[in-house]
């Protein structure tokens, strides 16, 4: 069997999915990246940073197993040339974003990279394709905002077009920004290794096992480790005895201690903010906790351990993230870290003002993108709060919300999901077969489709995984459920009808709900769930909210 070392640039890589040349094995599951992770994946391109490498398989001829094309590509072709075998989420991340294909626009806030003469990851954002077009038009709109598709910035055609609507002035500065500070906007290769075509089948299934359980990387706190040692600072060994001594740590997924160190690099930061010094720690990324001097990170850490001990306690006991997975942003933890330090003010009120900041944060999903630079921003409000009660942060003096994003999907409104979630275990909602409180339970929990998904597909084909079709349950509950109508979940000896109707679930729009003339009905359910979950934000938000 012979692998081949090569370089796929991504002009080919694009040109060759256009023409059906490039397919993917049946076996592997679909795409299921969320846009933040495609975002993440476009920065990597723009920067012309490692991807990874992809393992492609020639056929020559009809492959021994099924294959199928990419998602949202075009049909392929009689005979492929390439099977994609491991590489499937980046290259449909990459040519949905850059084909314009994906159900969100990428695009970059160029005007700004010009002006910071450097790109930082919140510069590249993402807006569902409808909102986007409904806020900007056309690319006059796009130019004089500043901005430009990701797409648009690939495609030299569209991108000629795009600086024609800019002043004279400015285009030369955009070229030179693209060429300069996004490399990896005109062209990029993506590292690979080509199996010859008479690999075999259990070759190939043996490689695909390996290439994905296998992978390491030295992350930034194993380099804070190494740094610290010389100077007697055994920083892993003090993160294993902070594990040992605050079980909320891993309670509630915190499972790195790199969360602590960005916790003492936006102390930092706001030190040298308000002292007016010359800023060393910009902010809270991986980057900024590289920055740290290490007298700064040792004389820090264990303020900073109870910080975050602080915010995890905080949101466990007052806003019901009582299991990994339900905080709506991690990020949120950093500004409550910091407002909640042993060292800070802690004026009476202040935790009724944070609850109040947490839910309209939440649902107002303010950390689904640029969450680092959002951590930082929330940190001085809060600060501010701290000193002065009408100092009202900007999330709750403009909290808006549409409940049209109920009736949405889970993708791209995972924060507001989760806040629901967390909201239904601060109002004491139920297990619908234990029929006791989840803060009452240790058991695991799981989010459950009210409706089971395959069902839901079939018969609402209005939008997926719709949220108002959720609600938590236990794991083993969950498992008992999964797939069963609402009807005969009513049915069930073992399920409670009050349970149910603790999760703002109306009864009465689900029981007759079965057959192929469900359309109606369901969607009477979504919205008479949408109309609940509403008041509900209305009444939780903590400022005045629209509809």
């Amino acid at each position: 069997m012979q692998l081949t070392p090569e370089n796929f640039k991504v002009s080919r890589l694009l040109r060759d999915i256009d023409d059906g040349k490039i397919a993917l094995p049946e076996f592997q599951r679909d795409f299921v990246w969320r846009p933040p992770l495609v975002a993440d994946m476009l920065r990597t391109l723009l920067r012309q940073w490692p991807p990874g490498t992809f393992l492609l398989l020639e056929t020559n001829g009809a492959p021994e197993f099924a294959i199928k094309a990419l998602a949202e590509a075009p049909p392929l072709s009689s005979e492929p040339r390439l099977l994609i075998l491991d590489g499937q989420q980046r290259s449909t991340a990459i040519y949905q974003a850059l084909r314009g294909r994906a159900a969100e626009v990428y695009y970059i806030h160029l005007k700004d990279v010009v002006d910071a003469d450097e790109f930082d990851d919140d510069h590249l954002e993402y807006l569902k394709q409808s909102k986007y077009v409904g806020k900007y038009k056309n690319l006059k709109d796009e130019a004089s905002a500043g901005i430009v598709r990701v797409a648009t910035l690939w495609d030299d055609t569209e991108w000629q077009k795009w600086l024609r609507e800019l002043p004279e002035e400015e285009q030369d500065r955009m070229v030179a920004a693209r060429s300069k500070l996004l490399p990896g906007a005109s062209e990029f290769e993506i590292p690979s290794v080509r199996l010859e075509s008479d690999a075999s089948l259990p070759a190939i299934a043996k490689i695909f096992e390996t290439l994905n359980r296998r992978g390491m990387r030295l992350a930034t706190f194993d380099l804070m480790v190494a740094r610290l040692y010389p100077h007697g600072f055994q920083l892993r060994s003090k993160w294993e005895d902070a594990l040992a001594a605050h079980p909320d740590f891993e309670d509630l997924g915190i499972e790195e201690g790199v969360d602590v160190l960005k916790v003492i690099a936006l102390r930092e930061h706001m030190l040298q903010r308000e002292a007016g010094i010359k800023r060393t720690v910009k902010g809270i990324r991986e980057s900024d906790v590289l920055s740290l001097p290490a007298a700064t990170v040792i004389a820090q850490w264990d303020v900073a351990v109870q910080s975050m001990i602080a915010a995890l306690r905080f949101v466990r006991e007052e806003c019901g993230v009582i299991r990994s997975g339900l905080m709506p942003s991690a990020a949120m933890l950093y500004p409550l870290a910091d407002a909640l330090a042993p060292d800070r003010p802690q004026r009476e009120g202040l935790r009724d003002d944070l609850g109040r900041w947490f839910w309209a944060t939440a649902f107002s999903q303010t950390y689904a993108q640029g969450a680092n630079t959002r951590a930082v921003s929330d940190a001085q409000a809060l600060r501010a709060w701290q000193v002065d009660p009408s100092a009202l942060p900007d999330v709750l003096t403009f909290f808006h919300f549409e409940e049209d994003v109920l009736r949405e999907g889970r993708a791209r409104n995972e924060m507001i999901l989760r806040g629901i979630l967390c909201r239904s275990v601060v109002a004491n909602a139920r297990d619908w077969c234990e029929d006791k409180r989840f803060i009452d339970l240790p058991d695991p929990l799981q989010v459950h489709h009210v409706f089971p998904n395959e069902f839901l597909t079939k018969h609402y084909k209005v939008e997926k995984d719709p949220i108002s079709n959720f609600a938590l349950l236990t794991e083993a509950t969950n498992k008992k459920l999964r797939n069963t109508l609402p009807k005969d979940v009513l049915a069930r000896p073992d399920v409670y009808r009050d349970a149910i109707e603790s999760h703002r679930i109306e009864i009465g729009t689900i029981e007759e709900i079965s057959g192929e003339d469900s359309e109606e009905s369901i969607r009477r359910f979504l919205e008479s769930r949408v109309e609940s979950l509403g008041e509900m934000i209305r009444t939780t938000g903590g400022a005045p909210v629209t509809s």
